[in-house]
């Protein structure tokens, strides 16, 4: 690959458009100082994003832009500015295929890559500046610019371009310090780069994996955490499902026995009352009798007034009777009025009875309600116990799944590290061998140099042999003498003078 046109146009000293050809082996710009020359290079630099502003001689972008110098240029020039520069690269031995191309452009209309292309344009406003980038006619950016050429082995830190004083600086350089320069035009220095970037990914993906492993033993703690609170709960609910079950039995039974209690007072109820019955009966029936002694007294206190003192003396002892049998009569009537109030009183202590029952059969009802919704919250609270136990398993899930993805970046990360180590060995050695043969060439070349300076030491003695021989076969030729069957004619032995048997 090498740089087959270079296109210029309103940069620094070029005010037109200009088109430099450069061929496969070896071009040379030559011109008198001030012609221009040192800003095909900074074109070069320009187009390529290989230096920064002040690395090709000025401030800004736009000191780039031509700048004619005097009024009629510049009035026509009114408006934006603009400069361009487009490099043509002869890419027909594919150092860069087709897929890298399209993957700088981010399009796969790119045309034909035996030619890459790349243009920067930078112009001014009133308001700004701006600069813009093309590869193959597609606008990118200055890092996919880079990214590509430096697949073609063109950096900024490479010595793809020799400026003005690079070499003396070479010259002036320690051991070490050229060593690197062969470690960056070999390659080695970017696959160090590359061990390094490798090195600090893989550091990188370390971390994540300590910080997954933290966050997976934080899960962990919490999923035991939350299991052995799920067993709580599960327990807590049996226990309370156990108890809800035997209360429910408890009360079931304390309501039966309940309403056997209220039978059976209902029963005494129902016979005190039939016994205030028979007592109010029995009083109605004593209350006629009493009624019909009185009409019996009356009656015998008139047959007494009417009879003798005998009658009545007799009558007064069957009154008196009368009167005793009305005071046990009364008597009783108390007793069974006493009983018909205890009766009564025995009612009402069975109605308030019955009342505190049916209160405490509301109180079982009530409490029975509680617990069902009770049981119904706890079943909510265990459900939602549950979605946040699925909701962790599928965190933890997720976290095993990245985990698993770290693990397997690693490995090929140090799979490619492997790769970039034995690249890097196999780099070594072509570079050792490079040394070698460029130690080998220097020896070679330091005989090569004796040999010379010791034929330059001889060559007097030589050209005065030469001359005492020429001088020789000139009397030869003159003479005509025929030497060991050669015969020797007459030619010009002296500065382009030879001879020939």
């Amino acid at each position: 690959m090498h740089i087959k046109k270079l296109v210029l146009d309103d940069f620094k000293s070029f005010g037109r458009e200009t088109t430099i050809p450069f061929y496969d082996d070896f071009t040379v710009v030559t011109g008198p100082n001030g012609s221009g020359k040192s800003n095909i290079i900074d074109a070069v630099l320009f187009a390529l994003g290989l230096a920064r502003t002040r690395g090709i001689r000025a401030e800004k972008l736009t000191d780039l832009i031509y700048n004619p110098g005097h009024a009629d240029e510049a009035s026509e020039a009114a408006g934006p500015r603009e400069a361009s520069v487009t490099v043509v690269l002869d890419n027909e031995d594919r150092r860069l295929s087709r897929s890298q191309v399209v993957n700088a452009a981010g399009s796969d209309d790119v045309g034909d890559v035996d030619e890459v292309t790349v243009r920067r344009r930078v112009k001014e406003t009133e308001e700004n500046h701006y600069s813009y980038y093309y590869l193959n006619g597609r606008s990118v950016n200055l890092s996919d610019v880079r990214d590509l050429l430096a697949q073609a082995g063109i950096t900024p830190e490479g010595y793809n371009v020799v400026m003005q004083g690079d070499v003396t600086e070479i010259i002036n350089m320690t051991p070490s310090e050229r060593r690197s320069i062969v470690d960056e035009i070999a390659g080695v220095a970017e696959f160090d780069e590359k061990k390094a970037d490798a090195f600090e990914e893989l550091e990188t993906v370390e971390e994540r994996i300590d910080e997954a492993d933290l966050r997976i033993g934080e899960k962990e703690d919490r999923l035991d955490q939350l299991a052995d609170e799920r067993e709580t709960a599960l327990e807590y609910q049996s226990l309370k499902e156990e108890r809800a079950e035997f209360e429910s039995y408890l009360k079931a039974a304390e309501l039966e026995d309940k309403r056997s209690e209220l039978a059976g007072v209902e029963k005494t109820v129902e016979a005190r009352e039939q016994d205030l019955a028979d007592a109010e009966a029995a009083l109605a029936e004593r209350q006629d009798q009493v009624d019909e002694l009185d009409a019996d007294h009356e009656t015998l206190t008139r047959e007494i007034e009417r009879k003798g003192e005998d009658e009545q003396v007799r009558l007064r002892s069957e009154i008196e009777e009368t009167k005793g049998e009305i005071a046990r009569l009364e008597g009783e009537i108390e007793a069974a009025e006493e009983r018909i109030a205890e009766a009564e009183s025995d009612r009402r202590e069975a109605f308030v009875a019955l009342d505190r029952k049916e209160e405490r059969v509301e109180e079982i009802a009530e409490e029975k309600r509680s617990v069902k919704v009770e049981r119904a919250s706890v079943a909510g609270e265990l459900e939602e116990k549950r979605e946040a136990l699925a909701e962790i398993e599928a965190e933890i899930d997720a976290v095993d799944a990245e985990y698993d993805e770290l693990k397997a970046e690693l490995r090929s990360l140090e799979d490619r590290q492997r790769e970039l180590e034995s690249e890097r060995a196999d780099r070594q050695r072509e570079k050792d061998g490079l040394l070698d043969e460029a130690r080998r060439r220097s020896s070679e070349l330091d005989d090569r140099r004796a040999e010379l300076a010791e034929t330059t030491e001889r060559l007097p003695d030589l050209r005065a042999e030469l001359s005492d021989l020429a001088s020789e076969l000139d009397i030869a030729v003159a003479a005509g003498v025929r030497i060991e069957g050669v015969e020797l004619r007459g030619r010009d032995v002296s500065a382009g003078r030879g001879f020939q048997q």
